[in-house]
């Protein structure tokens, strides 16, 4: 669950949830770490590492994936990790199977969609999955999130494979879905999260939501009229992961108008969510990237939040 601290406000606010593009736990605790290693070593006297806290992120992934693999009770069962062909981050994912051997001793598998189209085996009787010979007791999907993941009918016969074998799936279809925009609108609608949190916890968690609007509504209709006076203040997201979708500025503006116009059908206008832009305050630092430096340079932060449960 990602959030920024709006700037104007100044209330830390939910970007989104995502349940399936889920990474950089690995990356993320290890940059944490460098970052502490630096200012002990070259702060100036006096500087604490109180405003810099520990990342667990490393450790709790495996943690998590370790509990599902021993409630399969199979230890000869390994965690099967979904991956993209050609995998980029690839650093990131082995780095959460190390620490699954090391800390657990439970070994992973890579392999992409084709993979276990070609390989894998379902036992219609049992819901066994099988893929070249190791009994898989957890599905971990770092792929599957985008329709490039899928190019060809194999690709969907894998994850409908996996969906119904009796393994653990992180995550399955049904809480793939949970992690779409559509759903984070309709919990911000009144009454819903209440539904799920007493009234204490329910405000709580309430207050950490920014604007969302349906295309579908009345109100939608308005925050759209809003968005296209101003379109500095507003995004407008499709049902997608993985970054690089939503629409900003001029772009969200035409789509818009798109949008609502009168030859736009209401599937089109729903696979979008309105939201309110979150602007949080631009702070300076010094990047570092493919071994060049550069300083003084205009960053935003985001508070990432990793969170697993067992069901």
């Amino acid at each position: 669950s990602d959030y920024m601290v709006d700037g104007e406000s100044g209330a830390l606010l939910q970007v989104e949830m995502n349940t399936i593009s889920v990474s950089f736990a690995s990356l993320g605790s290890l940059v944490a770490r460098a970052h502490r290693h630096l200012v002990e070593r070259f702060a100036p006297r006096g500087y604490t590492l109180d405003r810099m806290p520990e990342s667990a992120s490393l450790d709790a992934p495996a943690d998590a994936l370790a509990a599902a693999w021993s409630a399969y009770q199979d230890v000869e069962a390994v965690v099967l990790f979904i991956v993209q062909p050609g995998e980029r981050n690839a650093y990131d994912q082995r780095w959460i199977a190390d620490q699954l051997w090391a800390r657990h001793g439970v070994p992973a598998v890579r392999a992409t969609l084709a993979d276990v189209a070609a390989d894998g085996i379902l036992d219609s009787a049992s819901g066994a999955l099988t893929f070249r010979g190791k009994r898989v007791a957890v599905a971990y999907f770092r792929a599957g999130y985008g329709p490039g993941d899928y190019p060809t009918d194999n690709e969907w016969e894998a994850r409908r494979t996996i969906e119904l074998a009796d393994c653990a799936k992180c995550p399955s279809a049904a809480y793939q879905l949970v992690g779409t925009k559509r759903v984070q609108q309709h919990l911000a609608a009144p009454g819903n999260v209440e539904r799920f949190l007493d009234a204490d916890a329910a405000a709580r968690v309430r207050a950490t939501f920014a604007g969302l609007w349906s295309l579908l509504d009345e109100e939608g209709q308005e925050a759209a009229t809003a968005a296209l006076a101003d379109p500095s203040a507003f995004v407008l997201k499709p049902q997608r992961e993985g970054g690089g979708n939503n629409m900003y500025g001029e772009e969200m503006a035409a789509k818009l108008r798109d949008l609502l116009s009168h030859d736009a059908t209401d599937g089109e206008r729903g696979a979008y969510v309105l939201m309110q832009r979150i602007r949080p305050p631009v702070q300076r630092a010094t990047l570092l990237r493919e071994g060049m430096m550069s300083e003084d340079q205009e960053v935003l932060s985001e508070l990432g939040i990793f969170s697993t449960f067992l069901r």
